[in-house]
């Protein structure tokens, strides 16, 4: 799949399709950089990593606030030797990928050959993609970065992470914009359920980048710029950049998932596919949004979801990333494993006709949640979530 596709694979059906059971997880974002520490942001007890860029335009110097992952805490536990030469955004992920094996309490892997890679992001490794092209600009083709060519390559990351972990299954990028992470969710399930492999490192993020930054300021006309960003306020621009990487284990269909278990994947555009897909949501004891305070997205969210189905959204505690649909569905596997859903961030600023959870909510051992991602163009996924005990 590439960006521009004009029509994208349509909802698998699930009665044919054994769940897939979520073994661990791993996070480094502005909300934290582990689990732990994203359910205190959830909580209120910890506040998003916000730090001020000053970006130069011809308009004159814009303040953006930017959701940053700390990437000091990125080493703890990483050789520093292999870090070396690795790219910031392949860091953030080679972290995550170590993580969520940690997480599903394994050292080594059992056969190496047998775990696959699914690696997603939406653009890529911004900073050494604009480092390298600056190596081209001021010292012609000669005189190029070779090491910043090589991290430049939107599969680099999870190449770093095969070899750091000495993994011989299937490797993978998918870059779909906004529908990123369900692609590579599908990727992931379809070696798993053809018994390709015993378990996939499902990764997605993105990183910002200067050239973000500046993009920013630019596209979004006057406005001020200032945090947290308000998911349920879709007629105000509120998006702010974002970064991060989470990474998600996943084993073969019948293993008990620590986190529950992806029951399915749907993915697609035109009136029947979103159809099935609004089928699918009022099955649903809630459904968590990518909603990321930008404007054009939101005719989309506002038809999908029927007004009685409970929502949360938390891009407020993250940023807008083009992947936003793996961070919602990050948190929707601290739900299932917690039994409780963590509300809305911003609940002071949600304007509409919307069933937006406001405090904790409970979750039973047959409940579904979804993760619903849309995108200007008319394409949305939804992710479906069971818990632990469904």
């Amino acid at each position: 799949m590439t960006p521009g596709q004009k029509r994208l694979p349509e909802t698998e059906d699930p009665t044919d399709c054994p769940p897939i059971p979520i073994l661990g997880i791993g996070v480094a974002c502005a909300a934290g950089n582990s689990p732990d520490a994203v359910r205190e942001t959830l909580a209120g007890r910890r506040v998003p990593r916000i730090e001020t860029e000053r970006v130069a335009t011809a308009q004159g110097t814009v303040e953006l606030p930017v959701y940053r992952a700390d990437a000091e805490e990125l080493e703890s536990g990483v050789p520093k030797r292999q870090l070396r030469r690795m790219s910031h955004f392949a860091r953030l992920a080679y972290f995550t990928a170590f993580e969520a094996r940690r997480d599903a309490g394994l050292d080594t892997w059992p056969d190496p050959a047998r775990v696959g890679i699914a690696f997603g992001t939406g653009h890529g490794p911004l900073r050494v993609t604009f480092e390298f092209q600056d190596s081209v600009i001021d010292g012609g083709d000669r005189c190029a970065s070779p090491t910043s060519f090589a991290n430049s390559v939107h599969n680099a990351p999870a190449s770093q992470i095969s070899i750091a972990m000495g993994l011989q299954g299937p490797c993978q990028t998918i870059t779909t914009l906004g529908q990123t992470f369900a692609g590579t969710l599908m990727a992931a399930l379809d070696w798993l359920r053809h018994d390709e492999v015993d378990s996939v490192l499902a990764v997605v993020g993105d990183e910002y980048s200067p050239m973000s930054g500046y993009a920013y300021a630019l596209a979004a006309g006057p406005r001020v710029f200032a945090p947290p960003i308000r998911p349920f306020d879709l007629d105000t621009c509120t998006s702010l950049p974002g970064e991060g990487v989470v990474a998600f284990l996943l084993g073969r269909p019948g293993q008990p998932g620590k986190y529950g278990a992806v029951r399915s994947v749907h993915l697609g555009t035109g009136e029947a596919e979103l159809e099935r897909q609004r089928e699918a949501i009022r099955s649903l004891r809630a459904v968590l949004l990518a909603a990321d305070g930008q404007r054009t997205n939101a005719p989309a969210y506002r038809t999908a979801v029927p007004a009685d189905i409970p929502v949360a959204a938390h891009a407020g505690l993250y940023g807008s990333l083009a992947v936003g649909g793996g961070f919602e569905a990050f948190i929707g596997c601290l739900a299932m494993a917690d039994g409780k859903l963590s509300p809305v961030s911003s609940p002071d600023s949600t304007p509409g006709a919307w069933n937006v959870i406001r405090t904790p909510w409970a979750l039973g051992p047959e409940d579904r949640i979804g993760c619903l991602q849309c995108e200007n163009g008319g394409t949305q996924s939804l992710v479906v979530i069971e818990s632990p005990g469904g």
